[in-house]
């Protein structure tokens, strides 16, 4: 299965911010397992780099996110992608075409 995992759920795994962190623990090491195919849009890389900024150095946080790259399909959005999203438009679809599966 094909999961956009959103940047909450990644800065709560990093973070290790409560009462989220065990959740969140749980998805990341379904997509270390690969039960779940687990992806991240190329902006949550920017916000999650900027976001950690309080609790990790810069060369941390590019080790941290350069092993989030390797774990992660990084999606990114164009216009191919956006008006496929809005024209197939389904409960399950995240802006920007990131995640579109309407079954």
């Amino acid at each position: 299965m094909k999961v956009l995992i959103d940047t909450n759920v990644i800065v709560d795994y990093l973070a290790e911010r409560d009462p989220f962190f065990i959740s969140a623990k749980e998805i990341i090491e379904a997509c270390q397992n690969e039960t779940i195919f687990g992806c991240v849009s190329s902006q949550s890389i920017a916000d999650i780099y900027y976001i950690l900024r309080k609790d990790f150095s810069v060369s941390e946080r590019k080790r941290i996110l350069l092993a989030l790259c390797r774990l992660l399909h990084v999606e990114g959005v164009d216009r191919v992608k956006l008006t496929t999203a809005l024209a197939n438009a389904v409960r399950n679809c995240v802006w920007g075409g990131l995640y579109c599966d309407p079954k």
